[in-house]
């Protein structure tokens, strides 16, 4: 993924959650080829409607942004890399206290 080459990292998570998008947008063309057996007007599938528009939008942003990226020249690659290994660094370190904190709210077995 050019995010993580440009970061110089592998981001699991990132790494899951686009995997996790690639398998809905799948999921979403597959049935758009299929009739809908939904009533379009219900709450429900209106949020259907937004979640995927919404998916479709935040895929043509990533490879907007990724495409930014590669063409960038290399000071800017690397100020892109360092941020976002802080930013990584510092979104670890947000999990493993609110890990911990659930940890602590729990009871002893």
């Amino acid at each position: 993924m050019q995010l993580e080459q440009a970061q110089g990292c592998v981001d699991p998570q990132a790494r899951a959650q686009l995997d996790r998008l690639r398998q809905q947008t799948a999921a979403l063309s597959q049935a758009g080829g299929q009739p809908q057996q939904q009533d379009l007007r219900s709450p429900q599938a209106v949020d259907e409607l937004a979640i995927a528009g919404q998916l479709d939008s935040l895929d043509e942003q990533l490879k907007d942004l990724e495409a930014k990226i590669a063409d960038a020249d290399p000071a800017t690659q690397q100020l892109f890399r360092q941020s976002t290994a802080v930013w990584l660094q510092q979104q670890q370190q947000q999990q493993q206290q609110q890990s911990e904190q659930q940890q602590q709210r729990q009871p002893p077995s």
